[in-house]
This record gives C-alpha cells, structure tokens and sequence, in this order.
C-alpha cells in the first residue's frame, strides 16, 4: 500500500475522496499497531491484560503528578480490538486511576477539588464517590466487599497525612478509619492480599511496612515509591534515588536485593517513574524515559508493562503499549487471576541472583571530561534537598586499583543540603578522581541522582571527596 503516496497527495490539496483515504489509512495504521501491541501483551502475560492511566494533553508535560486540568482517562485492553482507547475524554485530573478486583471499573481522584470519582470501564457510570485522594483499591476476599483506601490532602502530593481512612465502593457511606495518628505520604500505599500488611512513606524518605492489626511500623529503607507484593508473601519494594532501579524487600527474612528497571527496549538506560506493582506478583508497569528528568519529560513518555521471573530478581519482558502524541503517567495494570503459566514465584529461592564481576576496590584514575549531566534546580529534585549528577570520563591512566574499560562515569555531589555545588570543571578537563563504585555505597541508595547523558552504559562510581 503506497501510504506515502496518499499522504503526498492529500498535501497537493487532493479530493475529499483523498483526504477520506487518509483519515482511513491512519485508522488502519492505529488499528494495526494496537492489534500487535494486544498480541504482544497477551504473550507477556499469557492471560488477558487491562492497563489504565492518564494522558496530560494539554499544559506541557511536566504534570507528572496529574495534579491539574491537563488530562484524558486511557485504557488498553489485551483482548479487545479496540486496543487503546479513550475512556473519558473530558479533560481533567485524573490522579492515580487504579482498576477494580474484576477491572470493570477505575477509581480515580480530582485534585483540583479532592474528589474521588469511579467509572465503568466504557466511560459510563461517572459518579462521585469522597472528598479526599484515593490511594488503593482492596477487595476483602472473604466478603466479596471492595473497599476504596483514601487520605483527606490539602496542597502538596507529597504533604504528609496522619489518617487513613476507607470506605466501601458499593456503599461509600460505610467508613472506618484504618490508621490514625501516623504521618504518611499520600500517593504512596499498596496492601497485601489479606489486607494486614501496607507499604507507607512514613513519611518520605522513610519506606517501610505498616501491621494493621497493631497499628505498627518497620522502616526498611530510605527512597520513594513503596509497593507491596498482591499476594501474601509481604515482599516490598521502594524506588531508588537514581529512579532506575527498584530495592526488594523480604521483611521477614531481612533480606534485600536489587532489580533493575530502567533496561527496558525504549528506556535506553534514563530515567522511569510511577512504578506501580499490578494485582498478580509477577507483573508491574512504570513510565519513561525521562531523557531529561521528570520535569522535562516529552511526548514518548509511555506505559511500560513488564514480567518478574519467577525468583523476583530481574524483570524478563517488558512491552510500552502506549503511543508518542502525549506523555502518559500513573499507569495500573491488572492481570486475569488464576490465568496463564506465569502465576507461580519460587518462595524458597526468591532474590537469589547468579554472581556477576564487579570492580570492588577503590580506584584512581586520571581521566578527561567528555560530558557534564547539568545540575538541577532545587524544584526540578523536590521533595529532595541534595542531589548528585554524573558526568562521564574518558580514562587517560589508571594510577592505582585495576580498571580496564576506557569510559567511565562519576556521581559528584551538584547539591548539599540546598547549597548549588560547583565543580569548575570544562569539557576535556583533566582530573585525577579517586573512585570507589557506586553499589558499593549503601548510604546513598536513598539519595537522588540525576543522569542525564548521551551514553550512560557505563560502570558508575562515586567520588570519594564526597561533600
């Protein structure tokens, strides 16, 4: 089919039998596209698939919080032809939509005027249900009964609350007050499958698992964006610093490991956010890339919906379902319960990771400066006050420690404690940089860092003149 023909055409003022031949082409072209990415998805996860989010279409695209007017309601459905669609198409704030036990309806919230909304899956049903922000969706397996969790915010997604409250979805009237007295960070809860175990901020930067039979919480980490495996194996994670990779948690065995994210076909090694684990262990999604931080993100900001192998140690698939027109944030995805081969983890083998060569030693080089990630300002990084930016070196001499690759990159402190460091370094400066490598410095997993570079795939170390 000569598309690029048609297309030439319609340009030189064709008929309106032309233009008409368009307008079908790119319907065929979509349609095309979301057949393939259904049949990819169904594969990723043997079962049918539901992703929901919210695409900002107007006011930029550093909206990330969906806090503003800026939006449209989106929804995939693996097994409808369809694909993508829009569900509501009013433009509004469609704050952290999540999907319903059966993923016949989205429960959202308003920021504007802290109102939480639910609809049916066709955009039909809109009805408002609370005041406040909705933070989770729960159904109590015993009782059939779906219970929306939500926290009355005034001003900032990142103030602290100190209540929790929830309410049934069929019967909003029916509350009870879940936790009280304990500062939490809205935006941030995930609960186990049996309903006693959440993931909290308490609040940020401190990650950790509250018992909500004796109102109690263990801090495990400093980071952001805590979640809470859907089953009842109370493994969590949060995000961390660098927003690359996510730290996993098995509390009861005080266990932790490492799984990147970031990795991803398309994600090219930036920056990903809103990492949301989905209704079934295996299955999480997240956005990106973030080329150029999360407040200058562009249009081929998308939905990522990727797998867990079966030990929990690395994400084995990923798929973006999601188009380039418009950036798409906070993203749910729900997995058909009980279907497909992909149901099962390995409890007795989870975060059991096959060894991998690692400089370990301290290093000093002398090396050139080939690139500079510039430094941000203190709103592009809150809620944090200190950041590190990485720049890359080419390595002129190794002076002592063995290195043998002749490209690597550095964390320097950009930012302490709200005070802009500099680092009066040019392009083609040569330094000498005493090194010791990045993982080996468990103190800054919580801390933001900001790289943003051509060429990131390159071991990262840290600079030990530090602060």
């Amino acid at each position: 089919m000569d598309t690029q023909g048609v297309f030439r055409r319609a340009r030189q003022g064709g008929s309106a039998a032309t233009l008409a031949t368009v307008v079908f082409l790119l319907a065929v072209l979509v349609g095309c596209r979301d057949a393939r990415v259904s049949g990819k998805l169904r594969r990723l996860a043997d079962a049918p698939v539901k992703v929901v989010w919210c695409r900002q279409v107007r006011g930029g695209t550093d909206d990330f919080f969906a806090k503003r007017d800026n939006f449209q309601l989106m929804g995939f459905d693996s097994d409808d032809p369809i694909g993508e669609r829009v569900i509501l198409s009013d433009i509004g704030s469609y704050h952290k939509p999540m999907l319903t036990s059966d993923a016949e309806q989205i429960v959202f919230s308003h920021i504007p005027d802290e109102t939480v909304y639910v609809v049916n899956w066709d955009g039909t049903g809109l009805r408002e249900l609370a005041s406040g922000r909705a933070e989770e969706v729960w159904m109590d397996s015993e009782t059939g009964i779906e219970w929306v969790y939500k926290m009355d915010v005034t001003g900032s997604t990142l103030k602290a609350v100190t209540s929790l409250i929830r309410f049934q979805l069929d019967n909003p009237v029916v509350r009870e007050t879940v936790v009280s007295g304990l500062p939490m960070n809205a935006s941030h809860i995930q609960l186990s499958k049996d309903g006693l175990r959440m993931c909290a901020e308490h609040p940020w930067p401190v990650i950790g698992m509250m018992d909500l039979e004796s109102n109690q919480f263990t801090g495990v980490a400093k980071g952001c964006w805590p979640g809470m495996a859907p089953d009842n194996s109370y493994l969590m994670w949060n995000f961390d610093g660098p927003h690359r990779n996510l730290i996993l948690h098995d509390v009861a065995k005080d266990r932790r490991w490492v799984v990147n994210i970031n990795g991803a076909p398309g994600i090219d090694g930036y920056e990903v956010y809103h990492p949301r684990w989905s209704n079934r262990p295996r299955f999480l999604c997240m956005t990106g890339p973030y080329r150029k931080g999360l407040y200058h993100g562009t249009a081929e900001v998308g939905v990522y919906v990727g797998r867990f192998n079966e030990k929990m140690t690395a994400v084995e698939s990923w798929i973006c379902i999601s188009g380039d027109d418009a950036p798409d944030y906070y993203p749910d995805v729900w997995v058909k319960p009980g279907a497909g081969i992909y149901s099962s983890v390995d409890p007795d083998h989870l975060g059991e990771v096959s060894p991998v060569d690692h400089v370990k030693d301290k290093l000093v080089v002398r090396a050139r400066l080939l690139e500079k990630t510039a430094t941000p300002t203190l709103t592009e990084i809150a809620p944090y006050t200190q950041t590190l930016v990485v720049y890359r070196y080419a390595v002129d001499e190794v002076v002592s420690g063995s290195y043998q690759p002749k490209i690597l990159l550095v964390a320097h402190w950009g930012i302490v404690d709200r005070e802009i460091r500099d680092l009066n370094l040019q392009l083609n400066d040569q330094v000498e940089l005493e090194l010791e490598p990045y993982e080996n410095r468990g103190e800054l997993e919580g801390e933001r860092l900001v790289m943003e570079l051509s060429d990131m795939r390159h071991p990262l170390f840290y600079d030990l003149k530090g602060k």
